[in-house]
């Protein structure tokens, strides 16, 4: 270097704990011996593993937070009740009597041409509890044909399948917290009565069961009528639970649905229109095959050339023109 003239800086440096060679401070690796200086970072642990539990109806191993199993597909116990206060849940369970009240005397003779016409039926007083489970778990693209409304349960039939569904398990005792009793004091009388004790089992139950079968699996379904209930008995395949017929057999059972005796007349026209979309369910599709085309007649070369030459007398054509279309289809015969 000239004088006056700076080189630059010197890099600092470190020894090679491996070797002890002299190599750049900020290297990670000895150019001399080969070895990584620092040791590599240690792995990002993973995210813990997710709670899991037990599926009630097939015993497989699922997220805690799944609603619906994976294994067995039938859906797991939700949220009993919408977080409503006394006083609106009475509310909303008088507006829904009224609203039933109102209607029943014009539904029965409307039910055959509602199915007709797809538009949806509902048969006895909605209660918030079913309400708020079919809002949340079915799929928004699926249309519900009719929804039978029972003390405990409820029936939905859709376009695709039959839904079953119950207040809590068969086994859950009913609740002793009085919220029933103070929501069926609101309403009075001895309907109110009746939903106080409806109000209470579901708050004790914690939650709905559902059963669900698709129309095409469910082989047979019949409508009973009895002194004070009737029932609608379901049966598929896999439905093994023996029944004796009493009340609390039924109400337990995973494919009977009970109602009151006096919504026999509706639940027999539900049954006709379940019985018509199993039938549908089981009719082979329909493939249409288009018939392939007959042969094809070759073409009439002589004639087009005849049509040429015509062309040609009236001067339209040339001879040259003539001449070089003649070959053209000369050439394809």
């Amino acid at each position: 270097l000239q004088e006056g003239q700076l080189g630059p800086a010197a890099e600092a440096t470190k020894s090679c704990p491996n070797c002890g060679a002299a190599i750049l401070a900020i290297a990670k690796k000895c150019k001399h011996c080969q070895q990584w200086i620092e040791a590599p970072a240690a792995a990002t642990p993973g995210p813990a593993a997710e709670a899991t539990k037990s599926c009630p109806n097939c015993g497989a191993a699922i997220l805690a937070i799944a609603k619906k199993c994976k294994h067995c597909q039938q859906w797991i116990e939700t949220p009993a009740a919408p977080n409503l206060t006394t006083a609106q849940l009475a509310g909303q369970v008088a507006a829904y009597q009224r609203a039933w009240e109102m209607e029943r005397p014009t539904l029965l003779a409307s039910i055959a041409q509602f199915f007709t016409e797809n538009k949806e039926v509902t048969i006895g007083a909605r209660h918030p509890v079913f309400e708020s489970w079919i809002a949340q778990n079915l799929a928004r693209e699926e249309k519900i044909v009719a929804r039978c409304y029972s003390k405990d349960e409820t029936l939905v039939a859709t376009t695709e399948k039959v839904l079953l569904l119950k207040k809590g398990s068969a086994k859950a005792a009913v609740s002793s917290t009085g919220r029933g009793a103070a929501v069926g004091g609101a309403v009075g009388g001895l309907a109110g009565m009746m939903i106080g004790a409806v109000l209470d089992h579901t708050v004790g139950a914690q939650g709905v069961i559902a059963k669900t079968v698709d129309y095409y699996n469910l082989t047979s379904v019949d409508c009973t009528k009895g002194m004070l209930f009737g029932h609608m008995e379901f049966t598929f395949p896999g439905a093994s639970e023996i029944r004796r017929g009493g009340f609390s057999d039924n109400a337990a059972s995973e494919n009977v649905f009970q109602f009151a005796g006096d919504l026999y007349d509706f639940m027999v026209q539900v049954t006709n229109e379940i019985r018509r979309r199993m039938k549908l369910a089981r009719q082979p599709q329909t493939v249409v095959v288009q018939a392939s085309p007959g042969p094809v007649a070759p073409p009439d070369f002589p004639g087009q050339i005849r049509k040429l030459a015509e062309l040609r007398d009236v001067g339209i054509l040339t001879e040259e023109e003539f001449q070089t279309k003649k070959k053209e289809l000369l050439a394809k015969m």
